[in-house]
């Protein structure tokens, strides 16, 4: 519910939002933790992922909130420095959530569906509201009349949404065809339709780096669905093909009702962020090792931005990455990576593998597709910034890892039975 509400309200951006999910966040990892202690031990016995992947988030946050305190954060911006903190806690807490809550095929399947309802529901909304020249009614005042926002003040957010989500439409709905459902139960026609409402508001958004990242994430992840170590596996490699290649047909055909075509054509060489992005190397270089503090950068770039870019203010660096180095340090942004790409790294073992239940390759590799796509929007914008699709990312993360991990324990136990 936590996940599903939490774009609605302006896309959760603006501050009582971000307050309100992240105690929601909090409060909901610490009753999983008072109430299921005996199923946390359990897990601690015998769970990789339970044993270093989340105490290494916890311990990088921990690493964070110290170098923001003895650095120049705190001097600069203590309020920011709070605020960021207490984020990166609730979307750890959100991740660790999922988690532990999702653990079996049914728990899977249907996230999968809340996700596609969400989807679905974002997509409709936008447009609706963009062929009616409503846009803005669920985010203030409308910013972009050429775009489809859904419930967000910015398109490139809202396609952060849909790149999210719409794996998971994909491939559940492949999964319901392989059961003979898709076309002769609700079930079914409601996946279809949300996914096929996803395929066409995301180009519709006018998001190029969104639409771009969608069908590249879909391009690394194919390779790993036609790999198998068994001929009895061939089948399942020719669905998971046919789930990736689907998906990039849908959103061609979307691409055909939008203006995205033109976008791509008339102004890919006046993107400000270059200019941006070397402006702001100037404050990565005054403190690469320490960073200037989680929550600074609003105070930092009007020092370092040259006068080749409008007179406004940035509140992000349009490059999640560049924006992680330059407040906490390119170590600790560097570890980051890390810790996230190693989680990355077994999720893609798992896909690539074929030696698993069909079904659960297909939600492994929904979640593998959505990290992937909005991991590469990163690099042209903010999305990791934006509390909703942020925490909608470290649930997915939380499933993949549930998928993944719990492979490899499974594997053990086969291995010291016999």
């Amino acid at each position: 519910m936590l996940l599903f509400m939490q774009p609605f309200p302006m896309g959760g951006n603006r501050p009582v939002i971000w307050w309100l999910f992240e105690a929601g966040f909090l409060l909901l990892a610490a009753w999983i933790a008072w109430r299921r202690p005996g199923r946390l031990e359990r897990l601690a016995a015998s769970d990789d992922a339970l044993r270093w992947l989340w105490p290494a988030l916890l311990a990088w946050w921990f690493a964070q909130l110290a170098f923001g305190l003895f650095g120049p954060g705190l001097a600069l911006d203590a309020n920011g420095l709070a605020q960021e903190t207490l984020k990166g806690l609730a979307w750890i807490a959100a991740g660790f959530s999922a988690f532990l809550l999702l653990r079996g095929n049914a728990d899977h399947r249907r996230f999968a569906l809340l996700l596609v309802a969400l989807g679905g529901a974002q997509a409709l909304l936008g447009l609706v509201t963009y062929n009616n020249h409503r846009m803005g009614i669920w985010g203030g005042q409308a910013q972009y009349f050429f775009a489809a926002t859904g419930s967000y003040p910015n398109y490139n957010h809202f396609a952060g949404l849909l790149e999210l989500c719409l794996p998971f439409g994909v491939v559940l709905s492949v999964a319901l065809a392989r059961e003979g459902r898709l076309w002769l139960s609700f079930t079914g026609l409601a996946t279809l339709t949300a996914t096929l409402a996803m395929a066409i508001a995301l180009p519709m958004s006018g998001s190029r780096a969104g639409v771009a990242a969608f069908c590249l994430a879909a391009l690394l992840a194919a390779p790993l669905a036609a790999r198998g170590r068994r001929r009895a596996d061939a089948v399942s490699r020719r669905r998971l093909w046919l789930t990736l290649g689907a998906g990039i047909a849908v959103v061609a055909v979307g691409l055909l009702s939008s203006d995205l075509l033109y976008r791509f054509a008339t102004r890919g060489g006046h993107s400000i962020r270059p200019i941006l992005w070397g402006d702001l190397l100037g404050a990565l270089r005054a403190h690469p090792w320490l960073g200037n503090g989680p929550g600074t950068f609003v105070d930092l770039a009007p020092l370092y931005k040259s006068w080749l870019l409008p007179m406004r203010d940035y509140h992000y660096a349009h490059n999640d990455y560049l924006h992680w180095m330059i407040e906490n340090g390119v170590p600790l942004a560097l570890l980051l990576f890390a810790i996230v790409g190693a989680a990355w790294a077994r999720l893609a073992r798992y896909v690539a593998r074929g030696e698993h239940d069909a079904e659960r390759r297909l939600h492994a590799l929904a979640c593998l597709w959505a990290l992937l796509a909005l991991a590469l929007h990163g690099l042209f914008d903010f999305n990791f910034h934006i509390p909703a699709n942020a925490a909608l990312y470290m649930a997915i993360l939380g499933v993949g890892a549930s998928i993944a991990f719990g492979w490899r324990r499974s594997r053990r136990r086969r291995a010291s039975a016999r």
